[in-house]
């Protein structure tokens, strides 16, 4: 079987957010104007800094997106980034403690710089399921996922327009798993 696309790298992106308008019902923080949000993810092990978007942008009106457009590509190839790759074979096991999903974390940043004790807190998650991927066998191109308030994960306050272009990597990291010693 000969596999398309490239199956030593991964693509994340980050495209928009909007929040609901009964968002801030459901989530206190957001009734301040002056909050400012940026969202995080979970991936591959790599240190959480830089898997940020670079930048907090002012809470979205209700159903009115706030664009970010960050994108980043992760070797995932065998020879220099071997642990990357076994953090990616590990999503796929089922004692995966994320259950093989992206967790993206949307987070308000206090923008009150008089108020230098302020700290960022998580008001959403989102989720990409890296299994969904190879089960359909599509890459997960510039669709919505909802956001679960993080204190009631049955409310969703909005949605995340994200990219994860991985499916050729994973199919690699599949065949390797099933060649014993490979993992």
């Amino acid at each position: 079987m000969e596999l398309s696309g490239n199956t030593d790298s991964v693509t994340v992106t980050i495209s928009h957010l909007s929040l609901k308008e009964k968002a801030h019902v459901t989530c206190p923080v957001l009734n301040n104007d002056s909050v400012k949000l940026f969202v995080a993810y979970n991936f591959l092990g790599i240190e959480p800094e830089e898997l940020e978007t670079p930048f907090s942008l002012p809470k979205p009106k209700a159903n009115l997106p706030i664009t970010y457009n960050f994108t980043k590509t992760f070797q995932v190839d065998m020879q220099e980034n071997y642990e990357r790759r076994q953090y990616l074979a590990a999503m796929l096991l089922p004692d995966d403690p994320e259950q093989g999903r992206i967790r993206f974390t949307v987070v308000s940043d206090p923008s009150d710089d008089d108020d230098m004790d302020a700290e960022c807190e998580d008001i959403g998650v989102a989720f990409v399921s890296v299994k969904e991927i190879l089960m359909s066998k599509k890459d997960f191109e510039e669709q919505n996922v909802e956001i679960c308030d993080v204190k009631n994960d049955q409310g969703v306050i909005g949605s995340l327009n994200v990219t994860v272009k991985c499916l050729a990597a994973l199919e690699a990291v599949e065949k390797e798993m099933q060649i014993e010693g490979t993992y």
